[in-house]
């Protein structure tokens, strides 16, 4: 049985998001990976820490994770949107400087900015 807890507008449908295209499979709990919703909006949301010593490294990583994720929901769920989910102290550290910003405007990434601590969401970035 599904899992739900509420934060804030927010209530968790799944804990683990997987999605199987053949040949390929992807596991969307990789860090973490929630089905959700958001008021009338079904969502997945990707959780990135970003703790390795290269912060230009983890982008990489989570830019092209996202990307794939959400090509394959295209296919399999098409009215769930995905956002990546990065705490506070990220999104001022690495996500406010301009050339993120950019990278974030040009691949239409969607974020939510949370507090890791409080478990609880801040912003949504569309």
């Amino acid at each position: 049985m599904p899992s739900s807890k509420m934060v804030g507008r927010l209530r968790t449908t799944r804990s683990r998001l997987i999605l199987k295209m053949r040949p390929l499979f992807a596991d969307l709990a990789a860090e973490r990976t929630i089905a959700a919703q958001k008021e009338n909006e079904k969502i997945a949301i990707e959780i990135k820490m970003f703790g390795s010593k290269s912060a230009y490294d983890d982008l990489e990583k989570a830019f092209g994770q996202y990307q794939v994720y959400r090509s394959f929901l295209r296919q399999i769920e098409p009215n769930r949107e995905i956002y990546l989910a990065v705490s506070s102290e990220k999104q001022q550290k690495i996500f406010s400087r301009a050339s993120v910003k950019y990278l974030v405007a040009d691949l239409q990434i969607k974020l939510v900015i949370f507090n890791p601590e409080k478990e609880e969401i801040l912003e949504w970035i569309k």
